[in-house]
This record gives C-alpha cells, structure tokens and sequence, in this order.
C-alpha cells in the first residue's frame, strides 16, 4: 500500500512511486465545474472573474545566488565533459523504522542498493548527454524492503534518453529515445529529473574564490509530492583538474492531497510533512558531468490516511545513511 512509494532510494534521491499528486482540495464554497465559465452576466464593477488555474512546468529554478565571496583569485568554474562513455554508481545504506499504529518498528539496516547510469558524451559539444540506466541491484543478501527500494529505479532502468546540459552544469530538456513527443513519459521523466537535479552539482555565472558558497533552490515533482530543494554549495579547494565542493541539500514537501493506487477504495491521504537531507563533500573532474563522494542522508516522511470507514492512520517513516558517488571510465 502507502509503504510501496513512502520508501526512499536515490541517485541522489528518490520515492520509488509511480503516484499522481492531487491539488490540495477547494474550499466547500469554491466553484468546482471542469469547465471553468468564463464571461458572466455581473453588475457593473463587481470585479469577478473565474480562471483556469495556470500550468506551471516543473523542475522550476526559483533562484540562484551568491551567499559569500571567497578570499584570493577568482576565476570561472565551467564543465568541459570530455567525448566516450563514463559510468556513475551511487550505492547506498540505510537504517530505517517506520511508525504506524502509533507504534516504531525495531530499526532495520537495509543491504546496500547500487543504481546508476552510462553517460555517453560526443564529440559535438553542443550535443545533449546520453545517458542509459544501469540495471538496479542489492548488494549482497536481498530482502523485500530492499526490493520495494528499487522499484522505482525498475521502472524506468529499461529507458534510455537524452538531457541537455550546460557549460555550468544545469540541466536541460530530457528527450526519451522511444517516446521523443513524451506522450507516455511524464513520470519518468519526473522521476529522473528528480534524481539528476540532486546529483549534479551547478556553478555560478561569475568568476569565484575559494570559499566561496553559493545556493539554488528548485521547485520540483518527487512523486507523488511537490517538493522544493534548496542546495547550498561551497568552494572548498580547487586545481586545473578538480573542484572540491561541499553540499548541503535539502528537501521540503509541505502538507498536500496525494493520490496512490495502492490505497484502498475510499480512502484519502495527506502528506503531513517530508524532509530529506544530504551533506558531505564531493570532488569533481570538470571533464566528468557527475560527481564522486560519500554524502549523509536522514529521510522523514509523515502521512496521514483517512480509511473508507473513517479511522485515521499516521504514519511515519524515518531513514538515515550514506550514499557513495563515484563516477569511473567505461
């Protein structure tokens, strides 16, 4: 049921749902006519007018900005990927336990799970990247929470596509290989643009010094919730051939209606609250467009569930960990 997309897994993250998300529901007075009217016969100045609500296409990047200059020279970070094929795994390890019927479940460690993808760069710099999934897999004995972990990667390991990315390491427009229009690739594109969005690290526009932090906040799908991200990043050090850079990344999914087949008929569930943290240090090889490192993960996902017959039931999960980035030559 709700457990089959509470459960988190991420390169860097990600909810292992294929949910829909609903609008939070309209006041009891609020029109709710699937068609809108748009013209009405009112008095001279009464000023109402009744709208459409508006498309917002999502990842949305609600700002980028300096938070502190550093000391010494100053010069631009830009990524210059080098043509073939490079392999970027992120394992990950993780406690959890998980609060229903107001009761905690003993805390279980999971086995570590390995996902990841082939980034194919070419030699037309203008060119987006190609990338293929890697196949998903337990490291070591498996067990049902690891599995429902990786469903979500499952589901979209199959696909290969393209996305653009830029001389500052942000992200373009994901084009599906079987499905170029997107007629039948929403999710997945969500759920991948969620995961690319937390492992890539992007630069600012100007020239800076060591030290310096900078941070970009996005507004996002991880299904089924709306989540924003803030990530601040700062210079730690810097060569000709690699940065370090310190994450501290944040996640926020505030109360809303979401919607999941896995619910029973009648039922209705509200995010309550979800938070999610990664911090560490990264290096990166310009020459690379993804990272390696070893970042911390702490995970809370709070719903509420309201079953056909009216009783409630809260439920909380809780996960905490590591994830190992690593990025290595074909």
């Amino acid at each position: 049921m709700m457990q089959k997309w509470m459960v988190a897994v991420l390169v860097v993250a990600a909810c292992s749902s294929k949910s829909r998300l609903d609008d939070k529901p309209a006041p009891k007075d609020a029109r709710t006519d699937p068609n809108p009217t748009k013209s009405l016969d009112l008095p001279t100045g009464a000023g109402i007018a009744h709208l459409e609500n508006p498309v917002v296409q999502l990842p949305k990047q609600d700002s980028f900005v300096i938070l502190e200059a550093g000391k010494g020279p100053a010069s631009l970070l830009r990524y210059t990927p080098a043509p073939g094929t490079v392999m970027f795994h992120a394992e990950t390890s993780l406690k959890s336990r998980h609060l229903s019927a107001r009761k905690w479940s003993d805390l279980s460690s999971l086995p570590t799970i390995r996902e990841g993808f082939a980034i194919t760069v070419d030699a037309d710099a203008s060119r987006p990247l190609a990338l293929r999934p890697l196949p998903g897999e337990v490291v070591g004995k498996t067990s049902k929470d690891a599995e429902q972990y990786l469903a979500g990667w499952r589901a979209i390991q199959s696909r290969r596509f393209s996305i653009a990315l830029d001389n500052r390491g942000q992200l373009g427009a994901i084009t599906f290989n079987d499905d170029p229009t997107m007629a039948r690739s929403t999710e997945d594109r969500d759920e991948l643009l969620q995961r690319l969005l937390a492992a890539v690290v992007p630069v600012p526009a100007e020239p800076i010094s060591v030290g310096t932090s900078w941070r970009v906040v996005t507004l996002l799908r991880q299904r089924p919730a709306l989540v924003k991200q803030s990530a601040t990043y700062t210079l730690v050090s810097r060569t000709p051939t690699s940065w370090k850079i310190a994450i501290k990344l944040q996640r926020i999914g505030e109360e809303q209606v979401i919607t999941d087949a896995g619910l029973p008929k009648g039922a209705a569930a509200n995010l309550i609250a979800l938070v999610r943290r990664f911090e560490g240090t990264v290096d990166i090889d310009p020459k690379r467009p993804f990272p390696s490192g070893k970042l911390s993960v702490t995970s809370t996902i709070h719903v509420r569930i309201a079953m056909p017959d009216n009783a409630i039931d809260e439920q909380i999960f809780e996960d905490a960990g590591t994830v190992v980035l690593s990025t290595t030559d074909n």
